[in-house]
């Protein structure tokens, strides 16, 4: 008994050292889970190596790994090309969509011309679908393990299947095959396989922590009315925070949860005024104080942050309904406004509904 005993133990701590990856997968149920691969590139010969070692082959040849092992472990996977065929962004895009995935991975090598550069980094979008980061910081960690690459982080990056994909993204920069000593690991089965396992570990342990959340319901709606009481500021100073009450009627047809998973939070998107997103000061949270019921007017504290530089920007509110879907992606508009930041010409003067009484406290304008 004693020698019994003293297995278990040893097996235990073996584990815990050596595959704490391990310790989630069984929570997994892996056929629940629908995983896009989308290996970079095909067709044309993109970047190459100093001896010519293409990247869109590395990428297919990585991405086939990763489908094998996600499949062995019983999850369903859908590649977005199986060959060196070219397939446009948006066909990326659509098929990861249309499938309804649980997640998408887009599988690249980078590349630089200064050939000293190395190293593996994972990119979501702040514009991107919510969960982004967390799939990417799981891949990112996994990887980084896995081959004992430098990491050079989590980057917040606007690429359009990033940001055009309706579940969690994230998008896998290996190493970069403009490196010579790199591009010679990249050669070989080994490396590959390092990255694939990584990225392979990253995908379970993202769907162990989050995978419920990003499961998408097909019968809930997305609507919601907003009213910031004519206090959303015309001008603020460079770096400014402003807090001030907001009010949202849940035009949905379900309760927003104020608590994880699915919890539902306001949510603001900026963007200056040629319309491109500050993606510094997006994507930033107020939490709702309570579960809403439909029909049902909440009114909590909305805080926004001006950018450090001047000019003229727009906010927009949303909701978004985490792990879920922002409630603009399903077609329920923004609210937007309009301010100055320091030394600029003031914007437009906003015009609004007359505020309710604090006694009716419910949003004028419907956003469907």
């Amino acid at each position: 008994m004693k020698r019994v005993t003293t297995l278990i133990v040893a097996v235990s701590v073996f584990l815990s050292m050596f595959s704490p990856w391990l310790t989630s997968t069984a929570q997994a149920a892996p056929g629940n889970y629908l995983i896009v691969l989308d290996p970079g590139d095909g067709g044309v010969v993109g970047a190459t190596g100093p001896t010519g070692l293409q990247e869109k082959v590395v990428n297919l040849d990585i991405a086939l790994r990763v489908r094998d092992r996600l499949v062995g472990a019983g999850y369903r996977v859908i590649m977005t090309r199986d060959s060196d065929n070219p397939v446009s962004l948006a066909q990326r895009v659509d098929i990861a969509n249309r499938n309804n995935a649980s997640v998408f991975v887009s599988i690249h090598t980078n590349a630089v011309s200064n050939r000293e550069v190395h190293g593996t980094e994972t990119y979501f979008s702040s514009r991107g679908a919510p969960y982004g980061f967390h799939l990417a910081n799981h891949i990112q960690s996994r990887v980084v393990i896995n081959t004992g690459s430098q990491s050079r982080g989590v980057k917040d990056g606007a690429f359009f299947v990033l940001t055009h994909t309706t579940m969690p993204a994230a998008l896998q920069e290996g190493e970069f095959i403009s490196n010579p000593d790199k591009e010679a690991l990249l050669r070989t089965d080994a490396f590959r396989d390092k990255i694939a396992q990584g990225i392979f570990e990253g995908i379970v342990n993202f769907l162990n922590e989050y995978g419920a959340a990003t499961i998408s319901p097909t019968n809930y709606t997305y609507r919601a009315a907003y009213n910031d009481y004519q206090r959303t500021p015309s001008s603020l100073s460079p770096g400014q925070q402003v807090s001030f009450p907001f009010a949202v009627r849940n035009l949905s047809n379900f309760t927003w949860s104020s608590s994880p998973p699915n919890q539902v939070n306001l949510s603001y998107h900026l963007y200056d005024s040629r319309g491109r997103m500050v993606t510094s000061l997006n994507g930033l949270r107020s939490p709702l104080p309570r579960n809403v019921a439909p029909g049902e007017v909440v009114e909590f504290t909305a805080t926004i942050q001006a950018p450090t530089s001047s000019g003229n920007f727009t906010i927009a509110f949303d909701m978004v309904h985490e792990g879920v879907a922002w409630f603009s992606q399903k077609g329920a508009g923004m609210e937007r406004r309009t301010f100055s930041v320091g030394g600029v010409a003031p914007v437009a003067p906003i015009i609004l509904a007359v505020a309710p009484s604090p006694a009716e406290k419910s949003p004028s304008v419907s956003k469907e």
